[in-house]
């Protein structure tokens, strides 16, 4: 039973190392590429949650009719 358990936990523990990304980048260029890209996704994203929490239209404080 302990040798089936600490084969378990070997295989879990590999499974968990190698991650599951779109695969590996081999030079320089391409981690950067990548880099920049993931960048650029965020900022959007960052903007996209922005615009959201600045242009969501909630008046219920400032109206004159109770709103519950």
């Amino acid at each position: 039973m302990g040798r089936w358990t600490m084969l378990a936990t070997l295989v879990a523990t590999m499974a968990l190392q190698t991650g599951c990304g779109d695969g590996m980048a081999y030079t320089r260029r391409e981690r950067q590429h990548r880099a920049r890209l993931n960048f650029e996704n965020d900022m959007k994203q960052l903007a996209d949650d922005v615009d959201l929490f600045l242009l969501n239209d909630q008046h219920l404080r400032t109206s004159r009719w109770s709103v519950e």
